[in-house]
């Protein structure tokens, strides 16, 4: 613990190694608290209180202690330092497709730019081999064949565009992954049922029982594979926490959930993806959100006057009061005839007194002979 560690540090800065010496079981007093000492043990009892005999001893004839300690030239600290990973030619494409969206903001506008991107150079590289044929070949006889594989290209194009999100994600775990991503492609770990386990004890991947599909995702290793779930319920793809591309996606599934709170949009997040402590990272997108800074911001309260100098000097009662209608009721007045009436409530500013008077009429009338009853009581 912090306090402990604090105070060894502390000791070990003001003694040295040779200052220590070791105290066995039997000649440590210490040890009689937890096996226990009888009433009628007196050697136990003196041995408790004065503690071991060596200590009336002077410094030499103390026991030696017989430890191997080693000369300062033969101790080395060891430096343990991050290994340098040198990205692949393969891996070096995917850095380059993240470093290209990570420069846009909007986890929409990254698909359309990386498809873009993609689908301009398939379209070029189509059109350059259909060149190449067109010098070897009849134009006329070219011609269709082109056309019929430009159409081709430019079907595929919504079919592909569902597969950028896929690539980004891929590009993501290459950007922080990259060390755990290439052990996890050495031993062949390719499903949740593999039972090799990764070397990095450290790494926070290794919880999760991690493996790479086919396209080269690190997904988790769930325990849900007999499960109905769809297949990127079961085993989600598993993203860092601090990465703008996945705060992007974090805002587009808050978007498109209406701007709910973050235990929904973490659920819904956790049917395609897993990120690591994720609701930590949802809740910072979420309080960051302006429209729902604005839609949950509270009321604005206004601080209170101070009490008028009638509410708090003592007087007598009703010296200073105040007057309000109330009503109407309904009674009857001489006959079956029902009549409105409404009554005049006198309140004491210092005591808080209630006094009641019926007032048969809204007119000056009606509340001067109301004031002139309360007056005379």
């Amino acid at each position: 613990k912090t306090y402990v560690a604090n105070r060894l540090s502390k000791i070990h800065k003001a003694t040295k190694d040779d200052q220590w010496h070791f105290c066995d079981s039997q000649r440590n007093p210490a040890d009689l608290c937890s096996r226990g000492i009888k009433s009628h043990e007196t050697e136990k009892w003196d041995f408790y209180h004065n503690g071991p005999r060596f200590l009336s001893m002077k410094l030499e004839d103390w026991p030696k202690m017989k430890l191997a300690m080693p000369d300062e030239a033969t101790i080395k600290t060891a430096v343990v330092e991050e290994e340098e990973l040198i990205p692949t030619s393969q891996e070096e494409v995917w850095l380059w497709k993240w470093e290209m969206v990570s420069k846009i903001s909007g986890w929409q506008k990254k698909k359309r730019l990386l498809w873009a991107v993609k689908h301009c150079a398939l379209w070029w590289k189509a059109k350059w081999e259909l060149k190449c044929r067109c010098e070897r070949r009849c134009k006329c006889d070219s011609r269709p064949r082109r056309e019929k594989e430009l159409d081709n290209l430019e079907t595929r194009k919504w079919e592909e565009m569902r597969l950028m999100e896929d690539e980004i994600k891929v590009s993501i775990q290459v950007k922080h992954f990259m060390k755990e991503r290439r052990e996890i492609k050495n031993k062949g770990i390719d499903g949740p049922n593999t039972r090799t386990e990764m070397i990095k004890k450290g790494s926070p991947l290794t919880p999760h029982n991690p493996f790479m599909d086919e396209a080269g995702l690190i997904r988790v290793g769930s325990r849900l594979i007999h499960s109905d779930l769809p297949e990127e319920a079961k085993c989600p793809v598993i993203l860092p926490k601090n990465d703008t591309n996945v705060t992007d996606l974090i805002k587009s599934v808050h978007q498109q959930e209406m701007h709910s709170g973050a235990k929904q949009v973490l659920c819904t997040l956790r049917q395609s993806v897993w990120i690591l402590q994720g609701l930590q990272a949802v809740k910072r997108v979420v309080t960051s959100c302006i429209g729902c800074q604005k839609m949950k911001k509270k009321v604005s309260e206004q601080r209170m006057a101070p009490l008028p100098k009638e509410r708090t000097t003592t007087t007598a009662p009703f010296y200073h009061c105040g007057i309000d209608i109330m009503g109407h009721f309904y009674v009857k007045l001489n006959g079956r005839a029902n009549h409105k009436v409404y009554v005049a409530v006198f309140t004491c500013f210092e005591t808080r007194a209630v006094h009641a008077e019926v007032i048969f009429k809204l007119d000056a009338d009606s509340a001067i002979n109301a004031i002139t009853r309360f007056n005379a009581r």
